[in-house]
């Protein structure tokens, strides 16, 4: 099969490449852009709720401005409209606290695996984002030396520092904030069997896929050592250190090979 360029930008955390891209058909979102293009539309509604506050309170001090001397202004309506407004007003940012923060922690994991990907991109990987599969959309997927290995981000409840642990027994997790759950490794098993699949189909070197559930920046604390996990559970800095130690499993022909197999997919 005839080798395909690849885009080897590096990625980073304000501009991450596209992958996927083709005519008539929508780009795959870069990473932490979804964060992002969330923390802009909440910000837009702060404003929308604050602006029309202000204009009330200073319209209601122009009425008691004239109220104080001589005129027929009527401060008491809309000192009631300013109240209300304000009232409204800061409810609505009170509420909001919580989602802005939980966006901007979401947003710091996103970029912290965004620099994680740029330095395996430099280690000679092929990176791919949110590949469309029949289990939902694959978050990465990294073809390198070591290998085909499916990456999947889950999608937790965001959690302050202190907070973000996880356990692995090598058959459950178990989140300091959410409890213990099998989910995500059920569904990274499965989107490795369906790539495994599909490069078969696509190319004729035989390559099996290694499934990882990553969390960047929580602890992961391990009672399986990693040699024996069926699916590794690694945070974004022991991702990096397990890749280096694994042995080489394709030359730069098969890289190459592989990664223009997954590309044409994505454009079919």
């Amino acid at each position: 099969m005839a080798s395909m360029k690849m885009m080897t930008d590096p990625i980073t955390p304000d501009r991450a490449p596209l992958h996927g891209s083709t005519e008539g058909r929508p780009a795959v979102p870069a990473v932490g852009r979804s964060v992002d293009e969330e923390l802009e539309r909440l910000q837009e509604r702060h404003y929308q709720a604050v602006v029309p506050t202000i204009l009330v309170v200073l319209l209601a001090l122009f009425e008691w401005f004239r109220w104080w001397y001589p005129s027929q202004g009527e401060p008491l309506i809309f000192s009631l409209f300013a109240l209300v407004a304000a009232g409204y007003t800061g409810w609505h940012l009170l509420a909001s606290r919580r989602t802005l923060r939980s966006l901007r922690l979401a947003r710091d994991e996103e970029w912290r695996m965004g620099l994680v990907l740029a330095r395996l991109r430099e280690q000679g990987f092929r990176v791919f984002h949110e590949v469309p599969g029949p289990e939902g959309p694959v978050d990465h997927v990294l073809i390198g030396p070591p290998g085909l290995f499916v990456l999947h981000q889950p999608a937790l409840r965001p959690a302050a520092p202190e907070a973000r642990g996880v356990a692995y027994s090598g058959a459950d997790l178990r989140l300091d904030t959410d409890g213990a759950t099998s989910q995500p490794l059920v569904l990274v098993k499965a989107q490795a069997t369906w790539l495994t699949e599909l490069v078969a189909r696509q190319c004729p070197l035989p390559v099996a896929v290694r499934s990882i559930v990553v969390f960047p920046g929580w602890r992961v604390q391990s009672s399986v050592p990693v040699v024996q996990q069926e699916v590794w559970v690694l945070n974004d800095h022991s991702l990096s250190v397990v890749l280096s130690q694994e042995p080489v499993r394709l030359d730069p022909d098969a890289v190459l090979d592989i990664a223009a197999a997954l590309n044409t997919y994505l454009k079919s």
